[in-house]
C-alpha cells in the first residue's frame, strides 16, 4: 500500500530553480512556496480526507477536481483592494496535485469550507474499500 505522504511526481516541491525564477521576477510579495497549500491527510476504511488551509480565499476561487486516484485543489487569492506601502500578505494563484494509494469513488466527493478551512472527503472507490471474508466450516 502507497503511503499518504504527498510526495511524489504530481506534488509541488520548491526548488532552486523555482526560487531562481522568482528573483528574476522580482516577487516581492513572498514565494511560491509561501503561497503553497499547507494540508493534512487522513484515511480510514472507507475514505481519505483531506484538510488544507484557505484562508481568504473566497469559495468562487477555488476548483477541486479528482480524476482517478489524483485530487487536485486549484485556486486564487486576491488582493480586496490595491494599496501603497508595505505589505507581507501573500496573493496569487496555488495548485497542488495529491495522489492517493488507492481510487476514489468521485460521484461521493464532497468539499466544504469554514473558517479558512477547506475539508475534502474523498470515498474510497468499492474495489478499495476491505471486505470481510466469512469462514465457513
Amino acid at each position: 500500500m502507497k503511503s499518504l505522504v504527498p510526495f511524489g511526481p504530481t506534488t509541488f516541491l520548491p526548488t532552486e530553480f523555482d526560487r531562481l525564477f522568482e528573483g528574476f521576477l522580482g516577487r516581492q510579495n513572498g514565494t511560491a512556496a509561501d503561497l503553497r497549500l499547507r494540508l493534512d491527510l487522513h484515511e480510514d476504511d472507507e475514505k481519505y480526507t483531506v484538510t488544507a488551509e484557505v484562508p481568504g480565499v473566497q469559495q468562487e476561487d477555488l476548483d477541486i477536481t479528482v480524476v482517478g486516484d489524483v485530487l487536485t485543489i486549484a485556486g486564487e487569492k486576491k488582493k480586496e483592494v490595491e494599496t501603497e506601502g508595505y505589505s507581507e500578505r501573500i496573493f496569487g494563484r496555488f495548485e497542488r496535485k495529491i495522489q492517493f494509494p488507492g481510487s476514489v469513488d468521485p460521484k461521493g466527493v464532497v468539499a466544504e469550507t469554514k473558517d479558512g478551512v477547506l475539508t475534502i472527503t474523498l470515498p474510497k472507490a468499492d474495489a478499495e474499500k476491505p471486505h470481510r471474508i466469512q469462514v465457513k466450516s
